[in-house]
């Protein structure tokens, strides 16, 4: 028995990690076919914020919530923009590990709205993959507070939005806050983020 259960630990494990080294072998070839081709680099950021779910689990239903981070790579062709996304949640544990966290990984196709010179609007949707990880306490009985922690995986295709607002008071460096809802099977997550950016093009 335990012998199976190792087996797919591994199985899980490795999954994950084959989807993580793809989004960054992605990244990295975006990064570099867009300086040769008319897909060009339009730019890179990254942020900080916070996430919150409700989660909608076989044995419970919870809110979650905590800190999450944010790396973005835009690229785009004409009026089009494609966008690669990753974001991570984790839940605010102060002592101890966490007990909760979310990982998104989203391929995203999206226009721009030129306000002023100094500000932009950006709307996104996509596909994307979330993966979630829940450290939950079962009773071991229910005439006892007494109980056991499980951990529990959750992954799930899921379709991203995002909403950017762009200010550029330069040519190269900029800031904004984005807003983001990743719809899903398993809990829905809606999370923002203030976020640095860096041009690639004047």
């Amino acid at each position: 028995m335990k012998t199976q259960i190792y087996k797919f630990l591994y199985f899980k494990i490795k999954k994950r990690n084959k989807i993580i080294i793809s989004t960054i072998s992605l990244y990295i070839s975006v990064l570099f076919y867009g300086q040769e081709s008319s897909f060009q680099l339009k730019s890179t950021s990254a942020g900080i914020g916070y996430f919150l779910m409700k989660t909608n689990f076989h044995h419970s239903s919870r809110d979650k919530g905590g800190l999450a981070f944010q790396l973005n790579l835009l690229a785009a062709k004409n009026n089009n923009i494609f966008k690669i996304s990753y974001i991570l949640g984790n839940d605010l544990a102060i002592y101890g590990s966490s007990d909760f966290k979310v990982n998104e990984f989203n391929l995203m196709y999206g226009r721009e709205l030129k306000v002023k010179k100094w500000l932009s609007l950006q709307g996104f949707g996509g596909i994307g993959y979330i993966h979630l990880l829940d450290k939950t306490e079962y009773n071991i009985r229910t005439s006892t507070e007494n109980g056991i922690f499980k951990n529990e995986t959750y992954n799930k295709i899921a379709l991203p939005l995002t909403f950017n607002i762009n200010f550029l008071p330069s040519n190269k460096i900029g800031f904004g806050i984005s807003t983001n809802y990743n719809i899903n099977s398993i809990a829905n997550n809606f999370s923002q983020q203030i976020y640095l950016t860096y041009n690639f093009k004047n």
